[in-house]
């Protein structure tokens, strides 16, 4: 939710916010009630973005567990545009390396992030594949 909320302030158009949990996905939708300008923010329990094929995305940002973001790989990819942005946080600096090894094969590093023991990665759909 608060992703969501961030995104429609720095001017998305359409936006998505998935979670898997129906607390989450309710403070979510209460959190954006207070928000005036994120109101058209489309919140929806999913597992990750199983079966979400038919959403192209400029942007995706997930702030979770690597374990979790490792199982989101897959999906992100087929939604991403080519020329789209995969915003991984939530990474504690253990876990790091095994995530970049995951990502390597798809997108392209940009930049990674570090705040004490947490990481962000933000990368571009690789489109050599």
């Amino acid at each position: 939710g608060v992703l969501s909320i961030a995104a429609k302030a720095m001017g998305a158009d359409t936006v998505y916010a998935y979670d898997i949990d129906e607390i989450a996905t309710r403070v979510s939708k209460e959190n954006i009630a207070y928000n005036a300008y994120a109101s058209d923010v489309i919140v929806k329990e999913n597992n990750l973005l199983v079966g979400i094929a038919d959403q192209e995305a400029d942007i995706i940002v997930a702030n979770i567990l690597a374990e979790i973001l490792l199982l989101l790989l897959p999906d992100a990819y087929k939604n991403l545009k080519d020329d789209g942005y995969f915003i991984l946080s939530g990474i504690i600096e253990s876990k790091k390396a095994e995530l970049i090894a995951a990502l390597i094969s798809n997108v392209e590093i940009e930049r990674e992030k570090q705040m004490k023991d947490w990481v962000c990665v933000i990368c571009t759909k690789n489109l050599e594949d």
